[in-house]
């Protein structure tokens, strides 16, 4: 009876453990960006942004409040814009030097011919070299256009650097 109890309690114990892992949500400042010369975002500079890796929903989300190019003596719709992208979370695994790597990418468009990938490297426990990284979080987004009718795929990449990723939930 006492073994049969103590399986029960380890059992639970286990489940409670792995279903509290599932719900993390980590989050970060998006601090600096470096928007490709062709990128959608190329004409804009960064006001705030954040990332969150949400591992119970399998979800990461990069958002971006964003000041407008606006030049000297042109009309502009809106000083500020906000710039969202949620993706699937693929995968997630540590490296070893201890760089902790999320991947979260999709295919989008009427025919799929667009994907979109969104990488964050958590940089808190990286432990090789000499030198450690400028910053703590760094962010890649990218974007390829395989659209039957542009010749060649068009790709646009952007570069964020952030804080470091914190256990928000």
């Amino acid at each position: 009876m006492k073994s049969w109890i103590l399986f029960l309690i380890l059992c639970t114990a286990s489940f409670g453990q792995a279903n509290s892992l599932s719900h993390e949500v980590y989050s970060a400042r998006v601090v600096s960006a470096d928007f490709q010369d062709h990128s959608v975002l190329s004409f804009n500079e960064l006001y705030r942004g954040s990332i969150n890796v949400n591992l119970g929903n399998k979800r990461m989300s990069l958002s971006l409040m964003l000041n407008s190019d606006c030049r000297s003596g042109m009309f502009c719709a809106a000083a500020m814009k906000e710039w969202r992208l949620s993706l699937p979370l693929r995968s997630t695994y540590t490296t070893s030097c201890g760089i902790r790597i999320f991947k979260a990418s999709t295919l989008v468009g009427s025919m799929s011919t667009i994907y979109q990938e969104l990488l964050v490297m958590d940089y808190a426990a990286y432990r090789c070299g000499d030198k450690k990284s400028d910053f703590a979080t760094r962010i890649e987004f990218k974007q390829i256009d395989f659209s039957p009718s542009i010749p060649n795929s068009i790709q646009q990449s952007s570069t964020f650097e952030a804080e470091d990723l914190r256990l928000t939930f």
